[in-house]
C-alpha cells in the first residue's frame, strides 16, 4: 500500500443534523465506542448512547437547545475537516490513528455537552414547559 494513500474512512452520525455531530474515522479498526452498541442496555461508553442523550434533550427543548447543539456540531465538524486536510500526507496507519484520536476526543466532548446543556439551561431555569402544558397546582386541604 502506498504510504501517501489515506486509510479508508467515513463520517458517522447517530442522529439527525442539529442533534448530533458527524465524525470522520478510519474504518478499521473502529474506535471501541462506535463498535457494537447494544441499544437495549444503557452504556455511556458507547457513542450511540452518548448521542442519544443529547438528541433526546434537544428534541425535548428544541427551540432552546437546537441552536447551541447545531453550533457545537458545526465547530467539531469544521475541526475534523481541518484535521483531515492537514493529515493527508500521513501514512495510512498514522492517518487512521489521527482520525481515531479525533473521534474519541470529539465523542468525549459530546458526552460533556449533555451535562453542560443541563447546567447552563436548566440550572438557571432557562428551560421551562409551555404554560399550556403545565399542570394546575392543587392546594392540599387535608391529609
Amino acid at each position: 500500500m502506498n504510504d501517501k494513500i489515506p486509510a479508508p474512512m467515513f463520517w458517522i452520525s447517530m442522529n439527525a443534523p442539529a442533534e448530533s455531530v458527524y465524525i470522520p474515522f478510519a474504518v478499521a479498526p473502529m474506535p471501541e465506542a462506535y463498535n457494537k452498541a447494544d441499544r437495549t442496555k444503557f452504556d455511556l461508553e458507547k457513542a450511540w448512547w452518548i448521542s442519544q442523550q443529547v438528541t433526546m434533550l434537544t428534541r425535548g427543548y428544541y427551540s432552546a437547545l437546537q441552536p447551541e447543539v447545531l453550533e457545537t456540531a458545526k465547530k467539531y465538524e469544521k475541526q475534523s475537516m481541518e484535521l483531515v486536510e492537514k493529515s493527508k500526507g500521513q501514512s495510512a496507519e498514522e492517518f487512521a490513528e489521527t482520525l481515531r484520536e479525533n473521534a474519541e476526543k470529539t465523542l468525549a466532548d459530546w458526552r460533556n455537552l449533555y451535562g453542560n446543556l443541563l447546567i447552563v439551561h436548566d440550572g438557571d431555569h432557562h428551560i421551562d414547559y409551555d404554560e399550556a402544558h403545565r399542570p394546575k397546582a392543587d392546594n392540599v386541604e387535608k391529609y
